[in-house]
C-alpha cells in the first residue's frame, strides 16, 4: 500500500530532476495523502513548464531588444561617441540610438543622438522602449530639423496609444559635422 505510491513519486521526481518537465503521474485513486502528493507533483510540473516557457520568452525579448540597439557608434570628425546599456533585468527601459539624417548643406550626414529611459523595468518597459524607438525613427525622418516638433508629436502619439501612467524621458541631440562645436539638443 505504501511502496507503490512512494516508488511512483520517486521515479517521477528523478525524471523531473533530469529535466523532463513533461512528466505527469497517474492518480492511484487512493483518495489519501498519496493522491494529494501526486496531484501536487503534477501541478508543480505544470508550473515549472510555464516558468521555463517564460524564461525562453524573456531570453528572446532580451535578444530582440539588444539587436535593436545600434551596432556601433557613428564616426564623426572631432567627436567620439560611445554607448553601452546594462539592464537591471533581462530587458529594460533604457534606450539609445544614432539616427542618420540626410540633408546637410555640404552633403554630409547629420546624426540624431537619442538617449531615453522608460519609467520602470522589465518586459513592459522594454515594449514601450521598442515602441519609442520606432516612433522616434519615423518622426526623425519626417521632421529632422524640428526637435521640439518631434517631441511634441511623439508625446501626442504616446498619449493616443494609451500608455496611461507610463512615461519616457528623452534627450535628443542633432549633430552636424559641417558645424563643428555646435549641437542642437532638447530634453523632455
Amino acid at each position: 500500500r505504501i511502496h507503490e505510491p512512494v516508488e511512483l513519486l520517486h521515479a517521477g521526481m528523478r525524471r523531473l530532476a533530469s529535466g523532463d518537465l513533461g512528466v505527469t503521474l497517474p492518480s492511484l485513486n487512493t483518495r489519501d495523502e498519496f493522491d494529494d502528493l501526486i496531484g501536487d507533483f503534477n501541478q508543480m510540473g505544470e508550473q515549472l513548464r510555464e516558468r521555463a516557457a517564460l524564461r525562453r520568452s524573456m531570453a528572446l525579448a532580451a535578444e530582440i531588444q539588444t539587436r535593436l540597439l545600434p551596432k556601433g557608434s557613428p564616426i564623426l570628425p572631432r567627436m567620439k561617441l560611445a554607448a553601452e546599456i546594462r539592464w537591471a533585468e533581462h530587458t529594460g527601459g533604457d534606450y539609445y540610438d544614432f539616427i542618420e539624417i540626410p540633408g546637410s548643406p555640404n552633403g554630409n550626414a547629420r546624426w540624431l543622438i537619442v538617449v531615453g529611459d522608460v519609467a520602470g523595468h522589465g518586459l513592459s518597459a522594454a515594449l514601450l522602449v521598442t515602441w519609442c524607438r520606432a516612433a522616434v525613427r519615423t518622426l526623425a525622418r519626417e521632421q529632422p530639423n524640428d526637435l521640439p516638433g518631434l517631441l511634441k508629436r511623439l508625446n501626442h502619439s504616446l498619449l493616443l496609444d494609451a500608455y496611461a501612467g507610463r512615461f519616457v524621458t528623452l534627450f535628443l541631440a542633432l549633430v552636424d559635422p559641417d558645424q563643428p562645436g555646435v549641437i542642437e539638443w532638447i530634453s523632455a
